[in-house]
């Protein structure tokens, strides 16, 4: 018998075996608690590392950390090898992030995992929260550079997903620190405590001194964080820089230390990266911090980009238990970028124009100055907070502050719009309580991102039934979603949903659509769902750029049981498209993700169509691993003999086959849809 065989037999027996497949059991069991049980089931079933005793949450939890952890690592790996596949600086520079932001994903989850650790249960969510936030960056670094079409979609995978899953069962809410005597949450250490009060004879606790006249150890603050690295250990390392103007963009990374300055406006750092010019908001700060325990006095930080450069960052923390006190702030758009971890800011200043205090952390900001400057599109946004998942521990917290307006607004202040801040993110936080609003705030306090997600859904079982739900932005604001759908065993009858590009998002989880009309331009039936169009109206509208695609579907993964299947519905143009059809393409959809999955079946397909009747996404990218088909369709538009030749595009013939894609094998209708009322048709 050969050696191959013998393996093959043995993984055979090990397979049937009742240990594993009372594993399977266990793991569908725990898994499906969780928000994404796909990924957790597959991966903790289809490898024997997993294959552990699972008697209580904390034995679950503990394994699906260590997943979350090694798709991390497997991520990080492959993330690297795509470098070579970058075809500019600008998705170069995007990439350098993702694998800086990899790394610090990787240490919180290894501190998570790690049982040697003290830990508690606050310090999980946080570093959770973080390692969630830091693929987030990894995504938004990509989109505003304007390269998201080629290398990030081959990075694609499912630790977010596994991640979300871990702060879903650890689950802690947000709890507010205690303060002693009013002035320092009580994680500040004694001496650090006494360090923040001691206001002479700041050369006498330096370990090091900068100054630019050469009286100090070194003459830039970069040679003397490279000192602190070089020194190691975990006590506490004191950099004082004396009064001065330091031109330099300063990444601090090791822990615990402490930067004190002469005081705002005297001791000065700054630096003048921006989005404008080439850079990620993530790379753009003039002081980057991410080394826990960090503590900062009597210094300015300032991004002097300007205005028009966009986004411009003085200051990025990632900082885990950091301090800045008596500091200022000095940009416009995105001025501090409050990006993870726990923070606390205390009698400081912060300048700036659109989402000027932003990002993921769980901040708290007592006894600041906020001041709006004058914004060159007459709109200012004091924050833009950054929750994506509903679990996360963070929010930014304004306490006994003033907002007031800069000097340069002050003229022009009746001409500007003020707001609060607006939703970063889907689950943003933001609270401002006992701070003064001065005059400048517009009244309706707050303003929305972009039109407004007019409709969430999240919870299960929802049905809607007679409503018609708009995002009004218009075509020229890009994305626009009027109804999000996160939930399970949901439905949707005779309603509307009208918007431009991405008007429908079926994110995810199974959905059914009866009788419904979606009016849209580019992606505007996109998500990663397993959701039913039947006997809908699907309407193109007249787009900016003369391209439409009704369908973007997300597959990440070959194993997710999610797609768009589109029964027995109709595809027309709009009436602003009807005059202008002519001039415009319009496809059935395009691949967002690797394993696109989407299926037209007897549906009237009007000339609108484009012959080749799909559109790419990038080049080459997913063509091969995607699946699209279509089964019976009608109408001048449905011909396949002008369709693309890409090997995951398929001609349906087989009723059989096309049947997988119907109400009754797809979603499982049979099993809940009739408890709804609502009529459907579970076969073809």
């Amino acid at each position: 018998m050969s050696l191959k065989l013998l393996i093959s037999l043995i993984s055979l027996s090990l397979l049937l075996s009742p240990a594993i497949s009372g594993h399977h059991h266990t793991v569908k069991k725990w898994c499906g608690k969780t928000p994404y049980a796909q990924p957790c089931e597959y991966f903790l079933t289809n490898n024997p590392k997993y294959i552990k005793p699972i008697k209580h949450m904390t034995d679950f939890f503990k394994l699906s950390v260590q997943l979350a952890l090694d798709r991390a690592l497997h991520a990080q790996t492959h993330t690297y090898k795509l470098g070579s596949m970058c075809r500019n600086e600008r998705e170069k520079e995007a990439w350098d992030d993702c694998l800086e932001l990899y790394e610090y994903t990787i240490h919180r989850l290894n501190k998570t995992v790690y049982p040697t650790t003290k830990k508690s249960k606050d310090d999980i969510q946080t570093w959770l929260s973080t390692a969630l936030t830091n693929l987030e960056t990894c995504r938004e670094g990509f989109e505003e550079l304007g390269v998201a079409d080629h290398v990030y979609p081959l990075m694609s995978n499912n630790v977010s997903k596994l991640i979300s899953n871990t702060l879903a069962m650890n689950k802690v809410p947000y709890h507010a620190p205690s303060y002693k005597k009013g002035r320092f949450p009580s994680w500040v250490k004694p001496g650090d405590r006494k360090l923040l009060q001691t206001a002479s004879s700041l050369a006498s606790v330096a370990n090091v001194v900068v100054a630019q006249d050469g009286s100090g150890n070194f003459k830039t603050i970069g040679q003397a964080v490279a000192a602190a690295a070089a020194k190691g250990g975990s006590a506490r390392f004191v950099i004082y820089v004396k009064a001065g103007v330091y031109h330099e963009n300063v990444q601090i990374k090791v822990k615990n230390v402490m930067l004190i300055g002469d005081g705002i406006g005297k001791t000065i750092i700054t630096g003048s990266k921006s989005v404008g010019g080439g850079s990620t908001t993530f790379q753009s700060a003039t002081v980057a911090v991410v080394g826990d325990g960090f503590i900062a006095q009597g210094i300015t930080i300032r991004n002097t980009a300007g205005a028009v450069q966009q986004q411009a960052v003085a200051l990025r923390v990632g900082s885990d238990l950091s301090v800045f006190y008596q500091c200022s702030f000095e940009a416009y758009q995105d001025t501090l970028y409050v990006h993870s971890l726990r923070q606390f800011f205390r009698e400081c200043d912060i300048y700036g124009t659109v989402d000027f205090i932003f990002g993921n952390s769980a901040v708290v900001f007592q006894n600041c100055n906020i001041y709006a400057r004058s914004p060159p599109n007459k709109t200012n946004t004091l924050t833009a907070q950054g929750r994506t998942d509903p679990n996360q521990n963070t929010g930014i917290s304004i306490h006994n502050c003033k907002v007031t307006a800069a000097p340069d607004l002050v003229p022009v202040q009746s001409t500007v719009n003020t707001y609060l801040g607006r939703p970063w993110q889907m689950y943003s936080r933001t609270v401002f309580m006992n701070t003064f609003l001065d005059s400048l705030i517009n009244p309706t306090g707050w303003m929305p991102w972009n039109g407004n997600f007019a409709l969430t859904v999240v919870g299960d079982g929802f049905i809607a039934q007679g409503i018609t739900i708009r995002n009004t932005a218009g075509a020229v604001q890009q994305q626009a979603v009027a109804l999000r759908v996160g939930s399970d065993l949901s439905v949707f009858y005779q309603c509307s949903f009208e918007a431009y590009q991405d008007t429908l998002y079926v994110h995810s989880l199974r959905q059914f659509f009866r009788e419904c009309d979606i009016y849209g331009t580019v992606d505007f039936i996109f998500g990663n769902s397993a959701v039913v169009f039947q006997n809908c109206n699907i309407y193109a509208r007249s787009p900016p750029n003369k391209t439409n695609t009704l369908t973007a579907q997300g597959r990440t993964d070959p194993n997710q049981n999610t797609g768009i299947s589109i029964h027995n519905c109709k595809v027309t143009a709009a009436p602003d498209l009807v005059p202008v059809q002519s001039t415009v393409n319009t496809y059935l959809g395009r691949p967002w993700q690797m394993y696109s999955r989407t299926v037209f079946m007897n549906t009237f397909l009007d000339s609108l169509i484009n012959p080749t009747g799909w559109m790419p996404w990038n080049g080459n990218f997913a063509l091969s691993t995607l699946y699209y088909g279509e089964y019976m369709n009608t109408g001048p538009g449905s011909s396949t003999a002008g369709r693309v030749k890409w090997p995951g595009y398929h001609v349906i013939t087989s009723a059989t086959v096309a049947s997988q894609f119907t109400v009754g094998s797809f979603i499982s209708g049979n099993s809940w849809l009739p408890t709804t009322k609502v009529p459907f048709t579970p076969g073809l």
